[in-house]
């Protein structure tokens, strides 16, 4: 009789995480990296790639503590290093990231993930010769490789070379017809052109694959935006709060709560103006704006998921 524990393998385990993560499965690839940890609790690299996938969930605290554990279990493993620098860039420490994909590339010359990191890092400062340097020696390597080919693509966009970058996004799809940067990056294209039709249909593509995949909800919001413009505010103040973590926002949310009281007091001894109840009135809009526009915000993405028709062809 053979049990469960007889078909595993970590290294399929490992590719099958990998190929999740990819594709924008995140939750489906915690669990497949769980199924590693559960028999191998030190497995350096299941918990390398546990931190990238917790860092694609935007559950970042979760996600250093993993590649810690990974870089202290193998200090010479590449993508624990990689992890690492993925980490730094989402704190935008660029120097710190660069450092980390820096040492993988020490250990491996031919790590594409981590060549493409320091493209990564370069394209947030906004050096796109410096950035497009690294995905061409990424390309030099992997001349087809679709994660390369999509990020050139963005970055040409970035850039404001929108011929280029679409060439560069229909070479990505035709290679890989999943591949969700160059869906996006298709679809902001239609966008900045004014053909809502074709990009509300890539950013359901994008969010079919990857319900939770943010530039895909960011490109939808765009879209939905156009006729209502108030959903565009809430997303870029979500954003904006987001960035802060979780103790900037309790921080920033109790000083608004302390001022509001103070102005309170102050109006009820006769030290302000009625203009106060104004103040009170947009900061009860904000909270119920702020409580309510999440949830119509799904339920439109979930609407327009239903109204488009899914396509691929590339």
């Amino acid at each position: 009789m053979t049990t469960s524990s007889d078909h595993y393998s970590p290294e399929r385990h490992l590719e099958r995480a990998l190929q999740q993560i990819d594709h924008g499965d995140a939750a489906g690839a915690l669990e497949t990296l769980r199924t590693v940890l559960s028999q191998e609790p030190d497995h350096a690299g299941a918990h390398a790639l546990l931190a990238v996938c917790l860092l694609n969930l935007k559950r970042l605290g979760a996600a250093q503590h993993e590649a810690k554990i990974a870089l202290s279990l193998a200090p010479d493993l590449p993508l624990a290093h990689y992890a690492s620098g993925m980490i730094a860039l989402a704190r935008q420490d660029t120097d710190s990231a660069e450092n980390a994909f820096r040492r993988a590339i020490e250990l491996n010359p031919d790590h594409h993930a981590s060549l493409l990191g320091l493209a990564r890092a370069r394209w947030l400062v906004r050096d796109y010769p410096g950035a497009l340097s690294w995905v061409e020696t990424a390309l030099e390597r992997a001349p087809e490789a679709s994660d390369a080919v999509a990020l050139k693509g963005m970055i040409l966009f970035e850039r404001g070379d929108f011929e280029a970058a679409e060439a560069a996004a229909r070479k990505a799809l035709r290679t890989d017809p999943e591949n969700i940067e160059a869906c996006l990056l298709m679809g902001n294209l239609h966008f900045a052109r004014g053909d809502m039709n074709e990009a509300r249909a890539l950013a359901a593509v994008a969010l079919s694959q990857a319900p939770d995949e943010p530039d895909a909800i960011e490109l939808m919001v765009k879209i939905r935006s156009r006729r209502q413009p108030l959903l565009r505010l809430w997303w870029r103040y979500a954003n904006w709060m987001q960035s802060r973590g979780r103790n900037g926002q309790i921080l920033l949310l109790v000083t608004a709560y302390i001022a509001l009281q103070v102005a309170v007091t102050a109006h009820s001894q006769g030290h302000v103006g009625p203009w106060i109840w104004i103040i009170v009135l947009v900061w009860l809009i904000a909270v119920v704006i702020s409580w309510v526009a999440p949830t119509r915000l799904r339920r439109g993405v979930e609407k327009e998921l239903s109204a488009v028709s899914l396509k691929t062809e590339y």
